[in-house]
């Protein structure tokens, strides 16, 4: 069962229903959340350790267990190549938490990255921020799509890690490369029309 909670009085009538009935109960460690109150902030972690009295508990990153659930599935498609996905090009649409990780992953790996994002500016400074972290000996490196229709029909390998549905539309399924790696960790990558071709 898995349970979203935004709030501290919903968390606690929740862990009071599943607590004992469940044997264990995994937590998000992450303290990102969409309600914030000064005076009640929403302390998940807290709450569970609060509140869970006979359930075994233990925290998890859901972004983390995406992350490598994603790397495994790549790497796994193109395990029979020689250099695996060193050489490729990546194209990942949404450059956020999840977005940013798989692209130094990939970079590691030696792909050279292309990253989408609306909002320009966080774009180059997300960029930017990849080269710089990335290890000294790793090549390959991430660049702004600046042409998303080219790096569409150009990539090895696209992501979808954005909340912006229907991105691939029909237009553009004729030209993806036959044996391109397609993954969608956000909400919906294909156009409706796009997805039925």
């Amino acid at each position: 069962l898995s349970i979203i909670v935004f709030s501290n009085s919903i968390s606690k009538k929740i862990i009071k229903l599943i607590d004992g009935r469940a044997d264990i109960i995994f937590y998000d460690l992450e303290k990102k959340v969409s309600y914030y109150d000064k005076i009640n902030a929403f302390n998940l972690e807290r709450i569970v350790k609060e509140n869970v009295k006979f359930s075994q508990i233990y925290p998890y990153k859901a972004n983390d267990l995406t992350l490598n659930s994603a790397e495994t599935l790549i790497s796994n498609f193109f395990k029979k190549e020689l250099t695996g996905v060193g050489g490729k090009k990546s194209l990942i649409i949404g450059a956020g938490n999840v977005g940013f990780k798989l692209a130094l992953k990939l970079n590691e790996s030696g792909s050279n990255t292309y990253l989408f994002r609306r909002d320009k500016i966080k774009l180059r400074n997300i960029v930017n921020t990849l080269n710089i972290v990335k290890p000294d000996g790793t090549i390959s490196k991430s660049h702004v799509s600046k042409n998303l229709e080219k790096d569409i029909f150009e990539a090895d390998i696209i992501i979808n890690c954005s909340d912006n549905k229907g991105v691939l539309k029909k237009k553009h399924i004729k030209f993806i490369k036959s044996n391109c790696f397609l993954l969608d960790i956000g909400k919906g990558m294909f156009e409706k029309e796009a997805l039925k071709i």
